[in-house]
């Protein structure tokens, strides 16, 4: 009889680590992916800035071009 026990447990605590392991694998995943997004996120914003902001300094540019090219 106590050596049924000792075999339950031998298969138990491996599978019970086992399966703790994949519960921490899927939170960090979770996690992961949540970070992932919010950091693609920001950064579409901050490209869509940094292409307004290019816009602007090439007009701007062309204008002072255009500028200098009527008034000499």
């Amino acid at each position: 009889m106590n050596s049924i026990l000792t075999m339950s447990l031998a298969v138990l605590i491996p599978a019970i680590l086992v399966m703790l392991v994949g519960v921490v694998i899927i939170i960090a995943s979770i996690v992961f992916a949540v970070i992932f997004f919010k950091k693609k996120k920001v950064q579409t914003v901050n490209n869509t800035t940094n292409n307004v902001n290019s816009e602007t300094v090439d007009a701007d540019t062309v204008n002072i071009n255009n500028y200098s090219e009527n008034n000499g």
